[in-house]
């Protein structure tokens, strides 16, 4: 990374504290999280995608629609079961996820596994590792009943994901553009 000048681009968007330091960071902890989940999306995703009738695109392009507004209108709607088996394939395990965090995060990164992982075994607070777990289970439960019983919450949190994404990748990911995505879906 340091041949190709990425750590500079990297320090410079606040993903590193310094040149040439990755490890323990937030961002190695996602690079290494999206590394090992990804084929979990992939897979699903694909075979969904492989089952299409690539005639409903050419039947789109024919009528005068535009690529972007295909996939929008034909690809995305019909690809829905495989993003979300891919999406519980991929959430499922990663919500658990101990061994990355503790691998790749360093000693200050808290995901959930690793919070009940460390006061399971480390610490020996059974009461209240439960308690987290039955908390993170109630939060779960009562996620996947608004979002079964609502369709508009699930509209307005790929929105948001979306926006997140593009604001990411565009690197204004500050605490201003997350208040202002936040304003403008909720």
């Amino acid at each position: 990374l340091t041949a190709l000048r990425i750590d500079h681009l990297l320090l410079a968007a606040g993903l590193i504290p310094a040149l040439d330091k990755y490890m323990n960071t937030p961002f190695s902890l996602l690079i290494g999280m999206v590394y090992s989940y990804l084929p979990f999306m992939i897979l699903p995703l694909y075979s969904n995608l492989e089952k299409h009738d690539n005639t409903l695109l050419e039947a789109a392009a024919d009528l005068g629609c535009r690529p972007f507004k295909a996939f929008l209108r034909i690809t995305l709607p019909l690809s829905k079961p495989g993003i979300i088996a891919g999406s519980m394939l991929v959430f499922i395990p990663a919500i658990g996820e101990f061994v990355i965090p503790r691998l790749l995060g360093g000693s200050d990164s808290l995901m959930i596994g690793r919070v009940l992982w460390d006061e399971f075994f480390s610490n020996r607070d059974w009461p209240v590792a439960s308690a987290v777990a039955i908390t993170l289970l109630i939060v779960l439960v009562i996620l996947w009943l608004a979002l079964r019983s609502a369709r508009i919450i699930v509209a307005v949190f790929i929105a948001l994901t979306i926006g997140l994404a593009i604001t990411a990748a565009l690197g204004f990911l500050t605490v201003g553009s997350l208040n202002l995505i936040s304003v403008a879906f909720f």
